[in-house]
């Protein structure tokens, strides 16, 4: 009798829906713009996080060719955040670097998506695949891993990421520098393990650090450690920026 009246209740429900045509209709996607390059010089801005407020507020530009012929290569997947990567590009691009955004293969189509925290803000083109990079060989004087969770996840799981940032330290020519939880893509490098330096960044990535065989300084804002003579730089997130591009300057001085 009760399994009776569940099937003509389900059928009734079924009917209803036919009749009504009441299926969900869900909203289009959105559609995020474009970011904007190139950004202006300047890129100040008081940033209000969960856990506090941030002052995003660049160096001074003292020549906006100090930088000229200097190849930065920013590594970033979607869910990159946005301040990390919007910071250092500007720091750059305003000194008159040539800059390129390096993702992985199957988000060239699409691009990176940039994010506030967690909502969705820029979506930004790739200039070049991690493959093509690894299989290339290009070289770059500086390389800037961005952090934001889901795109430290997917570059560290990246083969060719990794083969980029661990021939990067090893050839000893380029500045490879990890803020918050960019510095996971040195995980699956075996750097940490081979050599148990000292890392900063994001407080989350503490354990998995320290697992990988690295010496995690957790509030440390900006780590150089002596092994890599200088040309690996992490700093531990938004409230590094500063000191953490200023550190990369000083590298680029010490070993042009």
């Amino acid at each position: 009798m009760m399994r009776t009246a569940l099937l003509l209740t389900v059928i009734a429900v079924g009917m209803c829906l036919t009749a009504t045509n009441s299926l969900p209709v869900y909203p289009p996607e959105p559609v995020y713009p474009a970011f904007p390059f190139p950004r202006i010089e300047e890129y100040n801005e008081i940033v209000n996080w969960p856990w506090g407020t941030v002052d995003m507020t660049q160096p001074p530009v003292s020549s906006p060719t100090e930088f000229s012929g200097l190849n930065v290569a920013i590594l970033a997947a979607s869910g990159a955040e946005d301040v990390e990567f919007i910071y250092p590009y500007i720091f750059f691009k305003a000194r008159g670097a040539n800059v390129e955004v390096i993702g992985v293969e199957w988000q060239q189509k699409v691009g990176v998506q940039i994010s506030d925290w967690i909502k969705p803000t820029y979506v930004v083109d790739i200039t070049r695949t991690c493959k093509d990079v690894h299989v290339q060989q290009r070289k770059y004087d500086v390389i800037a891993i961005v952090g934001g969770s889901w795109s430290s996840a997917v570059m560290r799981n990246d083969p060719d990421c990794t083969a980029i940032v661990r021939d990067a330290v090893h050839g000893g020519n380029t500045i490879v520098a990890p803020i918050c939880s960019g510095n996971e893509v040195l995980v699956n490098t075996g750097l940490l393990a081979e050599s148990h330096c000292d890392i900063t960044g994001s407080p989350f990535s503490g354990d998995i650090l320290t697992l990988a065989g690295g010496n995690f300084k957790g509030s440390e804002l900006v780590v150089i450690p002596a092994q890599y003579k200088g040309m690996l730089i992490s700093g531990n997130g938004p409230a590094a920026m500063f000191k953490w591009v200023q550190a990369i300057r000083q590298a680029i001085i010490d070993h042009r």
